[in-house]
């Protein structure tokens, strides 16, 4: 899964989102001005994970397009999951042995109970306050099987765009349709990102 192209995809996302979101975009090329002239600006860990704005735009954008977005285990026991049945939901759930468990991760991180009403939407901020609860946001996995190469993913995103924003001073959406996903062992957009920029 590490070769395919999953950084690539989420910079891309970014962007598209960004490119139609022009006050999000001006939230974030204030934060990256405020580090300075850019040829005088070391981007290292440090300093881009201090960029708490860039990082909200990064977990709203795997909030609404998890490069995995779904999940599927196969039983290989009978055994029970502690929560899940019953008519609220805190019951055990029996498993049998052979079935097959399908998890939705795009799902769980636009359901309105848990981020609201505005679910749908492209909201960094909403990151400023709410702090989703455990396997509430997992676009990285998690427990003992967590993605690795999260922190990687991250800086190298974080990079990416911030050079981009210090290089060009608009970004524009070049295609009026909205987000399509192509899943296959992760999930891309259909359409690509295809974007103008104006050069400083």
């Amino acid at each position: 899964m590490a070769a395919s192209e999953t950084t690539a995809f989420l910079i891309s996302n970014a962007f598209f989102q960004l490119s139609r979101n022009p006050p999000v975009l001006q939230r974030l090329r204030d934060e990256v001005n405020s580090l300075g002239p850019s040829k005088a600006v070391e981007l290292d860990f440090e300093r881009l994970s201090s960029m708490k704005y860039l990082r909200d735009v990064l977990n709203e954008t795997l909030r609404l397009h998890p490069i995995f977005s779904q999940m599927f285990r196969v039983a290989l026991r009978d055994t029970k999951l502690p929560l899940g049945g019953g008519p609220n939901g805190t019951s055990p759930v029996y498993v049998r042995e052979g079935t097959v468990l399908a998890t939705s991760f795009y799902t769980l991180h636009r359901l309105p109970s848990i981020w609201g009403s505005d679910a749908a939407d492209f909201k960094p901020e909403r990151w400023y306050t709410f702090k989703p609860n455990p396997w509430e946001y997992v676009p990285f996995g998690g427990g003992s099987r967590a993605c690795v190469g999260q922190q990687k993913a991250l800086m190298e995103a974080s990079y990416v765009i911030v050079r981009v924003l210090q290089e060009y001073s608009h970004i524009e959406s070049r295609d009026g349709r909205e987000w399509e996903g192509h899943v296959q062992m992760t999930s891309k957009s259909a359409n690509g990102c295809k974007l103008s920029l104006t050069k400083n």
